[in-house]
């Protein structure tokens, strides 16, 4: 599973804050809001966002490139996944026949425009089962690849496919989604297992992002509490988390340790499955925003956002450094 979202906390952990370092990186790669990031080793890494931005590193953060695409100029790039280190793909909005969904089989050297996309929509979601199989997410539709992006085709669509904002399959079939269905108003968590042809609702509240720790276990944001399910995301029962701001976005770094970012820009890590948080850095700038997380390794990580933010990990998310600081 190769994934790839209001207020800042008042109560401010002294000990977290005195273990933060800011670094500025020059040059800034871009004062755009950011709505993805991969790096597919320490040093080569991409950012994506509003305004077609797409920038590359290949010195881990320190100078950024700007990569031109064709297709809508001024649309965004919501999501940049690589499902292996040569393969990945660029997703914003596309029409019936693709404009801004492109694939690299490369890492990243040159990109191509899919040629052929079976539905318009705003691709926000993409997720790698491995270097053959992947789903993209939209508002109202999912597309599955079995052929390395070589083509894709249509599992569901609306009114019967959850608008989603927040997805993890475990194999080409089974996958959970958390979204609401626009033709019946059903909102929170549901399950698929014929590779997104039927939904099921599983966890009726709403939620922002849903991820795996194993065949069994997942865990998910729901409101300001955090949801785990141990039957496959049949049932789901509360942690007793609380998080103020909620998660918008939840990496998974290991069978229990798992780092999310809020809508506030707030990074939590758990060590214990989604039982128990720490918040690692206080979000700030302008509230609410969409933030991502993306992890390379189990150390190595970046979390992108508004005005276009971005910070680092070398530890596992413990400790967070800023390596620009976008619009002052």
């Amino acid at each position: 599973m190769n994934k790839t979202t209001f207020a800042p906390v008042l109560l401010l952990l002294p000990a977290v804050l005195q273990a933060q370092t800011f670094t500025q990186v020059a040059p800034l790669p871009t004062s755009a809001d950011l709505w993805g990031v991969d790096f597919v080793s320490p040093s080569i890494g991409f950012i994506a966002g509003e305004g077609h931005t797409l920038f590359k590193t290949t010195d881990g953060g320190d100078n950024w490139t700007s990569v031109a695409l064709p297709g809508y100029q001024d649309g965004p790039f919501y999501n940049v996944t690589f499902a292996t280190p040569s393969l990945g793909f660029v997703s914003g909005n596309s029409a019936i026949g693709s404009k801004d969904i492109f694939r690299t089989v490369d890492g990243g050297a040159t990109w191509a425009q899919v040629q052929s996309f079976p539905l318009g929509g705003s691709w926000y979601h993409q997720d790698y089962i491995d270097g053959t199989t992947g789903f993209m997410g939209s508002n109202g539709g999912l597309v599955r690849t079995q052929d390395a992006g070589e083509t894709w085709l249509l599992r569901s669509g609306y009114p019967d496919c959850p608008v989603i904002s927040g997805m993890d399959f475990i194999d080409a079939n089974t996958g959970l989604v958390s979204g609401l269905i626009a033709g019946s108003s059903d909102e929170g968590i549901f399950k698929t297992t014929n590779g997104g042809q039927t939904w099921r609702l599983k966890h009726p509240r709403a939620a922002n992002d849903v991820v795996y720790l194993s065949d069994l276990i997942a865990v998910a944001d729901s409101g300001v509490g955090v949801v785990r399910t141990h039957d496959g995301g049949e049932t789901w029962f509360q942690t007793g988390a609380t998080i103020e701001t909620g998660l918008g976005d939840i990496e998974v770094l290991g069978s229990n340790t798992l780092v999310g970012v809020s809508l506030g820009g707030d990074i939590w890590r758990s060590d214990d499955g989604g039982y128990s948080w720490n918040l690692r850095w206080i979000g700030e700038g302008d509230l609410p925003a969409s933030w991502s997380v993306s992890f390379q390794d189990s150390l190595n990580g970046h979390v992108v956002g508004p005005s276009g933010a971005i910070l680092a990990s070398a530890d596992g998310g413990l400790n967070w450094t800023r390596v620009n600081r976008g619009i002052s």
